[in-house]
This record gives structure tokens, sequence and C-alpha cells, in this order.
């Protein structure tokens, strides 16, 4: 026992080594007269991802200082870089439809108040989507953000310890009533931000297991607090993304090399197999075993009940205005009209639909595809296009769980999503060697490109 308390805190000191030096780097660059703007502009940036993850829930006011202060700075960049920047605008141009058209419902909408105030609300969470692509334009950044995600799911996760006592982790664990997240920020967003550190740490991982086998370990550690969410969305987002893994690696398109083959098959086996045994064995796992047996035989928990009713009144709504919607921010008030409660579908496509109708599902649906178009023309298949495109098929759980066009992750993960697609398919990013260098002792840092 004592033996393995030393490898595991010799592990994690390996993977604090690893972060001091990339922040060391970020550090040293920082302050290059050069590139001052483009310095700020990325921190500010990074600083509100990392609010948005704990300081959203409980100083607001604080996260939207950093939120303008990143936009000034981002703007600032984009002009100066106006022409390579220009890139980005396609990936902006369904959102910026429908932020207009989000506007042109008002003049119909039933409470304008409300429509007013949601088209706005829906204008700020599409300038997340552009701080990610004005910020995230080389692959050095990207693996900064990811790394930042990484910091920033360790804090909530450190955090809980604080917020909660023992008996309520347990009780969280065990199958209890208790679900962690709540009170901290919600226990559906705790266990999605779980499952992004844990698709970061997997990507870090997969990229170099013989220098960065520890990112394994926060991985680990993300996976037994999304257990305690009790989230069935982040979980099946989880196997999802693990699964299309495996794939990779069977695939003759896969990696070439014996040794990550083996490695990677050794640790998906051992977390599937983690994860299958615990399924039936701990409670909290089995609340997410037991809905899908009730579903396999045509019952249904409480929840999934008052979901499929939401679902259904959703639908009726959509069916009695399809094209144009009801205006932004209307759904709600609908449903309270109905049963006394301002409730969303927790169903995307619904959500958009009523609101928006069916212009807005084509615009929202249009990003997805110009997306995975852009993403998939690449000439560079290496591990970031693998990554972003599992973890983008693995994203599209959420919609069917959530209501994401108005969650500020959600906005988020696309503006890294679509940042990955906009370097992959970059002509200077397009050489092979600036994707995957060989990673030095105790650093991310890149080696320059070969001539």
């Amino acid at each position: 026992m004592a033996k393995f308390c030393g490898i595991r805190k010799w592990a994690f000191m390996k993977l604090a080594s690893k972060i001091h030096a990339a922040v060391a780097s970020f550090l040293n660059s920082f302050f290059e007269k050069k590139k001052l703007i483009e310095n700020l502009s990325l921190f500010f940036y990074l600083l509100y991802v990392f609010s948005i993850f704990y300081l959203d829930f409980h100083f607001s006011v604080l996260t939207r200082v950093i939120f303008f202060l990143s936009l000034a700075f981002s703007v600032l960049y984009f002009v100066k870089n106006f022409q390579t920047k220009l890139k980005i605008v396609p990936f902006l141009n369904s959102f910026f439809l429908l932020v207009v058209y989000s506007f042109i419902t008002i003049l119909f909408s039933a409470q304008k108040e409300v429509a007013v105030s949601s088209a706005i609300t829906l204008a700020g969470l599409v300038l997340i989507i552009f701080l990610g692509l004005c910020n995230l334009d080389t692959i050095f950044k990207i693996h900064i953000f990811l790394v930042v995600l990484i910091i920033s799911c360790c804090f909530m996760c450190c955090l809980s310890f604080v917020y909660y006592d023992k008996h309520e982790l347990i009780s969280a664990l065990t199958g209890g009533v208790f679900r962690i997240g709540t009170d901290l920020n919600q226990p559906n967003a705790f266990g999605f931000f779980c499952f992004l550190g844990i698709a970061a740490c997997t990507y870090f991982f997969f990229r170099n297991p013989k220098k960065d086998w520890p990112f394994a370990f926060p991985a680990l550690f993300f996976g037994v607090f999304m257990v305690g969410t009790q989230s069935r969305s982040s979980l099946l987002q989880t196997i999802a993304f693990f699964v299309f893994v495996f794939i990779l690696l069977f695939s003759k398109k896969g990696q070439k090399n014996h040794s990550f083959l083996i490695i990677g098959l050794v640790v998906i086996f051992l977390l599937l197999g983690i994860f299958f045994v615990a399924l039936f064995t701990m409670p909290a796992l089995s609340r997410f075993a037991n809905s899908v047996i009730s579903a396999l035989e045509g019952e249904t928990d409480s929840s999934t009940i008052e979901r499929k009713i939401l679902i259904n009144v959703y639908f009726q709504l959509f069916l009695d205005n399809p094209i144009f919607g009801y205006g932004a921010g209307q759904g709600p008030l609908l449903v309270y009209s109905i049963y006394g409660y301002q409730l969303v579908a927790h169903y995307l496509p619904l959500d958009i639909a009523v609101n928006f109708g069916l212009f807005g599902l084509l615009f929202w649906y249009f990003s997805y595809g110009y997306f995975c178009s852009v993403l998939l023309r690449s000439k560079t298949k290496n591990h970031l296009f693998y990554f972003s495109l599992f973890l983008f098929l693995a994203f599209l759980i959420h919609d069917f769980f959530a209501t994401s066009y108005l969650s500020k992750i959600s906005y988020l993960v696309l503006g890294f999503f679509f940042s990955c697609a906009n370097v992959l398919q970059s002509d200077r990013e397009n050489n092979p060697s600036c994707f995957l260098p060989a990673v030095t002792e105790g650093s991310f840092s890149l080696e320059k490109s070969q001539k």
C-alpha cells in the first residue's frame, strides 16, 4: 500500500512538473512587445475559460468583467491581424444569422421584453465562439487551452472537498439522493465538465503515451467525481468517446505504432472493465444502468416521464408554428401557460425549433455541417484531427439531454471545435511536423518545424 502511494505521489509530481513547464514557457514569451496584445488576449480568454467553471455560478459580475476584457483584447488582436483572421468568419456566419433572426422574432413575440433579453443573451453567447476562434489559432494555444481545461476541472473537483462533507460525498458515490454539483454549480454541468477533463487527459495520453502517461491519473480522478454527479448524459458521452477511440486503435487508418496500440488497448479495456463492473455494483452508476434496462423493457422513471411529457408538448407547439417559431425565449413561457412552470425541453432540436422555427434549426445545424466539412477536408489526419472529431461526435449526445444553446460551456466547446478545424485547414499548419512533434521531457513545448 505504501509503495502504491509512493508511485501515485511520484506520478502527480511528474504531471505537476509538466504543467509547471508549460506555464513557465508561456510566461517567458508573454511580455514580448511584438506579441503583447496577442498574449493579453489569450490570457484573458483562458482566465474566462477558468471562470466559467466556478465563478460564473457564484461571482457572475466578475465573470462578466473578465469576458469584456477578453472581448476587448480579442477585437484588438483581430483588427491587428485582420487579413489572416478573415478565415474565421465563415464559422460564425450561421450563428450571426441566428442572432439577427432572434432580433427579428421580437416583432411577433408575445412577450417582447423576454424576446429582447433572450436575443441579447444569444448574441453574447455567440461572442464566446468568436473569442475561441480568435485566440486558439495555433496548435500550441490549443494545447494550453486543454491544460487550462484540465486545471479548471481539477479545481472544481478539489473544491468539492470544501463544499461537501464526507457523508455527502459518500452518499453521492453510493447512489444516495445527494449528487455532486448541487449548490456548487449543477450536477449535470459538473458531470459535463468532468467529461471534458477526461477527454483532454486522454488526448495528451495518446499523443505521447510514453511520456504523458501521468495524465491517466487525473482522468480517473475526474471519472470518480463524474460518477458522483449521477449524470447519465455525461456517462453516455464518456462511453461514446472511448468507443470511438477504441475503433480508431483497431482501424487500419489508425496509428501504426504497435506500442501505442497495445498501451491504448490496455488502458481502454481497463477503464471500460472498471466501468462495467461498477455499473452493476455501485449504486451511483446503477441509476444509469437501471435507466437503460427500464428503457429496453418499456419502463421509465419519473425523470424520464417528465422529459417525455415536455418533449411531447414542445413537439406539438412546433407543429402549430413550424416555420418561424414563437420568438426568442418564448418556449418556457408557453409551457408555463400549460403547466404553471417555465421549463425547457432538455432536447436541443425542439428547444430551437419552438423558439426560432425551421430557420433556427437551419442556422444552428449548418454550423455543425460546415465544421465537419472543413475538418474532413483537412490534409493532416493526426491526433488533433481524431480528438476533435471524436469529441464532437460525443458532444452531439449532449444536445439530446440539454438545452445547449443557452449554455456558455457549449459555446466554449463549439469555439474549440471550430478552432481545431481552422488550424487543421490552414496551409501554415498543414505540415505534419507541426502537429506531431517530439515532446521534450517535462514540457508541452513544440519543436520547430523542419524545413
